[in-house]
C-alpha cells in the first residue's frame, strides 16, 4: 500500500475541520434570522445617533479586539510559546464568534488558540497555561472596575439582590481561574494525578470504540503534567512579562470603557465616570456570568432597569444599552465568522 504524502494526509485528516466551520456558519445564518429584529431595531438606533461619536464607538471595539490579541501575544511570551500578531488577530476575532455560541465564560475559543499552537509545533501544555494567563489576566484588570462599580453601586445608588449575586458568580469565576492558573506550581502531583485520570479514560473510550490505538500516548500525562507545572512556574519567574499583560488588559478594557462613552456623547446623555464604570461592569458581568452564550437576551433585558437605578432615563438607557450591546456584539461576530472560516481554511 502506497503511503500517503504529507498534504494528501492533512487532505484526510481534515474534513472535521470544514463541517465544524459550515455547523457555526449555519448557527451565524440562525441567530441573524432570529434577531433580525434586533439587527433592524439597532441599525436604526446606530442613524439616529451623531455619526462622529458612533464612528468613535465602532472604532473603540475595533481596537479593543486587536488589543485582545495583544493579550494573547503577551501571554504566550511568558510561557514561551511563539505566535505573531498577525495570525493572533483573526483568531481572536474567531474564538470571539465561538464564545458567542457557547456559553463557557470567554474559554471555549480559547481550543483555537491551542490547536494553532499544535500546529505550529509548540507544547500544547504551555499553550493551554498561556490561554488561561489570557482569562486570569483579562479578569483581573476587569475586577478593578467590577470592585470600583460596586463601591459605586453600593454608596450613591440603590444594589438589586440580581446584581449582587450575578457579581459574586462573577467573582467566583475570576477566583476559579486564578486557582486553576497555579495548580501546575503549588500541586504538581495533583495535576499529574487529573492527567493520568484522564488518560485512563481516553483508553476505556478507545477500548469501546475498538479503536486500533489511543489517541494519547502512554508518556501523555507526564509529559504533560511536566509542561503544565513548567509554564506556570514560567508566569512566577516572569513577574514584569505577567504585569505587561495585565497592563494591556487593562488598557483593553479602557478602550472598551470609551465605547461606552462615546455613546453616551453620541445620544447627547450627560454621564460620570463612576456611572460609566458601573454601566460598563454590569453589562461585562451579565455577558459572561450568563446562562446564555455572551448574555444573548439576558444584557438586552436586565441593563435598562441598571441604567435607570443610576439615574439614566428609561428611553435614553434603553438606546445606549441597545447600541452599546450592537456594537460589542455583532461587530465581532461578523468580523468572526469570516475570520473562524480563514483560520481553517489556511491550515495545511
Amino acid at each position: 500500500m502506497p503511503i500517503l504524502s504529507k498534504q494528501a494526509q492533512a487532505g484526510r485528516a481534515l474534513p472535521w475541520r470544514s463541517i465544524i466551520t459550515w455547523v457555526f456558519i449555519l448557527l451565524f445564518v440562525w441567530l441573524v434570522w432570529n434577531r433580525f429584529g434586533d439587527i433592524d431595531a439597532l441599525l436604526t438606533t446606530l442613524r439616529s445617533g451623531k455619526p462622529v461619536w458612533i464612528g468613535a464607538a465602532v472604532a473603540g471595539q475595533l481596537l479593543y479586539f486587536v488589543l485582545f490579541a495583544g493579550i494573547y501575544w503577551s501571554a504566550f511570551r511568558v510561557v514561551d510559546v511563539q505566535m505573531e500578531m498577525p495570525k493572533l488577530i483573526p483568531l481572536t476575532y474567531a474564538s470571539i464568534f465561538v464564545n458567542t455560541t457557547v456559553t463557557s465564560g470567554g474559554a471555549a475559543g480559547t481550543v483555537l488558540f491551542v490547536d494553532e499552537a499544535r500546529r505550529r509545533g509548540e507544547s500544547t501544555a504551555r499553550a493551554t497555561v498561556g490561554t488561561i494567563l489570557v482569562i486570569a489576566t483579562d479578569f483581573s484588570a476587569f475586577s478593578v472596575l467590577l470592585t470600583i462599580g460596586m463601591i459605586s453601586l453600593i454608596r450613591h445608588h440603590e444594589i438589586t439582590k440580581l446584581e449582587t449575586v450575578t457579581a459574586l458568580a462573577m467573582y467566583l469565576m475570576i477566583f476559579g481561574t486564578m486557582a486553576l492558573l497555579t495548580t501546575g506550581l503549588w500541586a504538581p502531583n495533583w495535576l499529574r494525578r487529573a492527567f493520568i485520570t484522564v488518560h485512563g479514560l481516553e483508553r476505556r473510550v478507545s477500548k469501546l470504540l475498538r479503536r486500533p490505538r489511543s489517541l494519547l500516548s502512554d508518556d501523555w500525562p507526564e509529559r504533560n503534567a511536566d509542561e503544565f507545572t513548567t509554564a506556570a512556574q514560567a508566569i512566577v519567574q516572569h513577574p514584569v512579562q505577567v504585569l505587561r499583560t495585565i497592563g494591556i488588559a487593562m488598557v483593553a478594557h479602557l478602550v472598551d470603557l470609551f465605547t461606552l462613552f462615546a455613546l453616551f456623547l453620541a445620544f447627547s446623555q450627560p454621564t460620570t465616570l463612576s456611572i460609566l464604570i458601573i454601566l460598563y461592569a454590569m453589562s461585562i458581568v451579565f455577558r459572561v456570568a450568563s446562562p446564555t452564550p455572551n448574555g444573548i437576551g439576558i444584557v438586552e433585558t436586565v441593563l435598562p432597569a441598571i441604567y435607570v437605578s443610576v439615574g439614566v432615563p428609561l428611553e435614553v438607557g434603553t438606546v445606549i444599552n441597545l447600541a452599546f450591546r450592537g456594537v460589542s456584539f455583532w461587530i465581532p461576530l461578523v468580523v468572526g465568522v469570516f475570520s473562524l472560516h480563514r483560520v481553517n481554511r489556511n491550515v495545511e
